[in-house]
């Protein structure tokens, strides 16, 4: 067998992949039949308590409608071909990639050796049907497969179709279509002395649209390499954000050995764990290397495993998770090196790659320091709630920060020009626990309004003495803040359920405000004269646009 992988990144997405189209297939065959069915006298390579199990598989690759629970995808028929001297021994369990089970033949009923039980000379090549189809099953037997029933049929075939024993084949209602499918045979009396061998099974699938069997066929009789493309694509996060990349395999089939090397600047992006390995892949941490900006996987199937890796379309085979520990417009590139992969039985596939890269950005607007300046009674919309930018607000129990810490935060800074009242409402675009803080003259003075929603609400907040009358909502709200010309405000507005659903925000009042460093006119309407210096930032902290430094550490 051969093998074309793809792996990629959730975020920094890599893919492993052939350069060219597959063929359109029905069904897979077993890939280890025939084999025999023994019992616990007769099959002495196992442990005793696993003598009478014997497990045969089929792998799909690349059904485009990958999803069993979609209501145009099914398990539409499965074929079984097989003989045993005493089918009363016998029971057959169909296991999905996602582990459901479906019990094809069954019980275990010894019966009478010179009776119904006895089938020698017997064969079977079955079909299994969904509930919804109607099956022919074999003359004078059940519809639903039953093993106490007269199966023998002397130097003959039961080919006809059943509905499974136990459950229905519209169980298989979860989970991915690609991957590896298990058919399980157990034989039920370990002491006895019948055998059998399954020659074949098969599944077909309501929707197999782009199913392949051997990713590699078309290269392979074409006398030519699969080829492995390792490709990065771009992804922005802010100099304070952890993050877990997910490593994601595609068409992964029959691999030996696994390996690469995955390296990265180590001052933007620093490692911190690898963590949910998936467990049907056998890689455990000490396949890991760990070694400054460098991470190595070399892996190995046992020995024993004579199939090797097999996972299905877009599993999750691991997750690498970094903190951003460099400065904003930092960047890294994620390059793969050194890729091996190779397949049972056969050479080392070729290999490409491509590096990823990671730029490092930050919102200004979530630190005090920072805060966005407004100018006049504005409304502004916010998409996305994202982090507590360069410094997260730690507090105690008389700090306003009591109920949680700076969770994801947006600032706002405002000069009174001419007195009056300031209202603001906070409209959540979606659940979540908002709250705001209102400061007086400096980021670090005590707060003098300290409100809060609850979690998981979209109920308005703010202030006003009326907000039905001024912004025509109802909600939580606390008294209009009655402001003196010269007075500076800091507004900061926080999502502390943590969950990126973003707000509104919009003020009215009788006060004039805006940014007093600018001209204003006051007169009625006021006149605000909004025009800023253009701020240009990068790493060394200077400005390249004229205007004010900022630097950040």
């Amino acid at each position: 067998m051969n093998n074309i992988g793809r792996i990629f990144f959730f975020i920094f997405t890599f893919l492993l992949g052939t350069s060219t189209l597959l063929a359109q297939e029905n069904t897979c065959p077993c890939v280890d039949c025939p084999g025999s069915i023994l019992d616990g006298i007769e099959d002495v390579s196992k442990p005793k308590e696993q003598r009478s199990i014997h497990d045969f598989h089929l792998y799909i690759f690349n059904v485009l409608l990958d999803d069993l629970s979609h209501p145009s995808q099914c398990v539409e028929k499965v074929s079984v071909t097989f003989k045993h001297d005493f089918v009363g021994d016998v029971e057959m369990f169909l296991i999905s990639p996602e582990g459901q089970e479906v019990q094809l033949i069954g019980p275990v009923s010894f019966g009478s050796m010179d009776g119904f039980s006895r089938t020698n000379t017997t064969s079977f090549e079955v079909n299994f049907v969904p509930a919804r189809a109607l099956s022919r099953p074999d003359a004078n037997l059940e519809q639903r497969w039953h093993n106490e029933q007269d199966w023998a049929f002397s130097f003959g075939t039961r080919n006809g179709s059943y509905y499974p024993y136990f459950g229905d084949l519209e169980d298989f209602n979860l989970g991915k279509v690609n991957g590896s499918w298990t058919l399980r045979v157990v034989d039920g009396n370990p002491e006895g002395n019948d055998t059998g061998e399954l020659e074949d099974f098969s599944i077909e699938f309501c929707n197999p649209t782009g199913l392949v069997c051997d990713p590699c066929k078309e290269e392979r009789e074409a006398g030519e390499p699969c080829i492995f493309e390792v490709s990065g694509t771009e992804h922005q996060i802010t100099p304070i954000e952890s993050v877990c990349l997910d490593v994601i395999t595609q068409n992964v089939a029959f691999v030996e050995h696994l390996k690469w090397s995955m390296t990265w600047e180590p001052t933007v992006m620093k490692y911190n764990n690898i963590q949910n390995i998936v467990s049907t892949s056998g890689i455990t941490l000490s396949d890991f290397d760990f070694r400054g900006g460098f991470i190595d996987l070399d892996y190995t199937v046992p020995a024993n495993d004579t199939l090797g890796l097999v996972l299905a379309d877009s599993t999750v085979l691991f997750q690498i998770c970094f903190s951003a520990v460099g400065e904003e417009g930092d960047s890294t590139l994620f390059t793969f090196s050194n890729v091996e992969v190779n397949v049972v039985g056969d050479s080392m596939m070729m290999t490409t790659n491509v590096p990823g890269k990671v730029n490092l950005t930050v919102d200004l607007s979530a630190d005090c320091g920072t805060a966005k300046q407004l100018c006049g009674m504005e409304s502004i919309s916010v998409a996305r709630t994202e982090g507590p930018g360069f410094v997260k607000e730690e507090g105690d129990a008389t700090s306003c920060w009591n109920e949680a810490a700076e969770t994801q935060s947006k600032w706002y800074q405002f000069d009174i020009l001419s007195a009056g009242s300031v209202d603001f409402v906070i409209q959540p675009k979606a659940n979540a626990g908002f709250r705001f803080l209102v400061f007086k003259g400096t980021c670090g003075s005590q707060a003098i309004e300290c409100f809060s929603g609850g979690s998981g609400s979209d109920r308005a907040i703010g202030v006003s003495d009326d907000s039905n009358a001024t912004f025509g909502v109802e909600g939580k709200f606390a008294p209009s803040i009655n402001a003196v010309a010269g007075e500076q405000y800091y507004l900061v507005v926080d999502n502390k359920d943590d969950n990126g659903v973003g707000f509104d925000l919009q003020f009215a009042g009788t006060a004039v405000i805006g940014d007093a460093t600018l001209t204003a006119v006051i007169e009625n309407p006021p006149i605000l004269n909004c025009t800023r210096p253009t701020i240009t930032l990068n790493t060394a902290g200077t400005s390249d646009g004229g205007g004010p430094f900022f630097g950040f550490s």
